[in-house]
């Protein structure tokens, strides 16, 4: 049967049914289903590897900045003790006394004047030790550095953490 409407002619089968609609939706719904799956893993892969690069490159830069440090320093202060571990370390460089120290989860860097934070916001330090080998009286001194670092956000894996552990000599 046909009609005629403004001109046109329309067949009573023009359109969707009830069941090709339903048909339609559930390939949406499953569509969605998937595109939702692939940009949650997306968004934690990419939160899982900012929190590793994030860790690597504190631990690094902690790295470094004590083997610079260390390397300039005229005398360790603490720890004094030999085969002793310290939770801070203090050297004297010039007339400057610089202490590294963990205030919280943060480890600091204090001249006596100014204090420096020197990990980032998305990171914390934890078991920071210092161990003094060699003999205490020659200017050949080495410390042995451990500390963890742990990223401030959780993927699905968990917290991202990763010890470092070194010796550095004087020069």
């Amino acid at each position: 049967m046909r009609r005629f409407l403004t001109g046109q002619i329309f067949n009573k089968q023009d359109g969707f049914s009830i069941i090709e609609m339903t048909v339609y939706m559930g390939i949406l719904a499953i569509m969605l289903g998937v595109l939702s799956t692939i940009f949650a893993s997306t968004v934690n892969l990419q939160l899982s590897a900012e929190s590793t690069t994030s860790v690597d490159q504190t631990g690094q830069y902690l790295l470094m900045r004590l083997m610079y440090d260390i390397h300039n320093t005229d005398n360790i202060v603490s720890p004094s003790l030999l085969g002793s571990p310290s939770n801070s370390l203090s050297i004297n460089t010039g007339s400057t006394t610089y202490t590294y120290a963990l205030d919280g989860t943060n480890l600091i860097l204090s001249d006596g004047t100014n204090t420096f934070q020197l990990n980032n916001a998305d990171t914390k330090i934890t078991n920071f030790s210092v161990t003094r080998l060699g003999d205490v009286s020659s200017h050949k001194n080495s410390l042995q550095i451990s500390f963890t670092v742990t990223s401030e956000a959780k993927s699905s894996t968990g917290y991202e953490t990763q010890n470092y552990e070194t010796t550095i000599g004087t020069r």
